[in-house]
This record gives C-alpha cells, sequence and structure tokens, in this order.
C-alpha cells in the first residue's frame, strides 16, 4: 500500500505486498457488483481486462456500466440544480401574481357597481 494515503487508515497496519492466487502483486481495488458496491479487496491487474475468459466483475462492460453510471449521476445532479433554479422561479411568479390577482377583483367591483348603480 502506499504510504501517502491518510494516516489513519494505514495506522497499525504492516505495509506487505499482498499476491494473487496467479502470483501477481494484489493491490486494493474497489468491488463495482451489486452484491459488494465499494467493497475493497485484493487483485491483480488482471482484474481490469476482459480478455474472453470470465474474469468476476471486471469484465469491460461492467467497467463501462460503471462510467455510465457516473455519468448518469452528473446528469441527475444537474437536473436536480434546474430543478431546483425552477421552483424558486415560480415561486418568485407566484408572488408576482398575487398582486395581478387583486388589481383584477378590484376591476371587477368597479364594473359590478357601476352596473348596479351604487
Amino acid at each position: 500500500m502506499d504510504s501517502s494515503g491518510s494516516s489513519s487508515s494505514n495506522a497499525g497496519r504492516v505495509n506487505r505486498t499482498k499476491f494473487c492466487y496467479c502470483g501477481l502483486p494484489a493491490p486494493v481495488r474497489k468491488s463495482w457488483t451489486n452484491q459488494n458496491p465499494g467493497r475493497l479487496f485484493y487483485g491483480c491487474d488482471r482484474y481490469q481486462y476482459d480478455k474472453g475468459e470470465v474474469v468476476g466483475w471486471a469484465k469491460r462492460s461492467l467497467i463501462e456500466a460503471r462510467d455510465e453510471i457516473k455519468r448518469k449521476t452528473i446528469e441527475i445532479e444537474q437536473l436536480k440544480n434546474d430543478l431546483a433554479t425552477l421552483r424558486d422561479e415560480l415561486v418568485i411568479l407566484g408572488k408576482q401574481k398575487s398582486p395581478l390577482n387583486t388589481h383584477v377583483f378590484n376591476w371587477k367591483d368597479l364594473i359590478f357597481k357601476c352596473f348596479r348603480g351604487n
């Protein structure tokens, strides 16, 4: 593990390189599966590439799906911001409409009074 990480997460740990069953170094990776989202595990570089054989969660299609999820998450946040802005504008327009309604009712009262002869 890299010693530049946070000291609290490395406190009490011995920095030993872990190795995969295939013999390659196995650094800490993060799982993107539905069963273990965000779970840390040790995995060698073979987890990153789809070489035509089943390699578990690390198929390229899953990596592409993860990237698409990230893009959609950003898009959702932008839409939430747009929605908040539109709600604010709606509140402002609602406040502006109230004085207009008052004027309309005043004109209606005046017209009725004229027709009634009051």
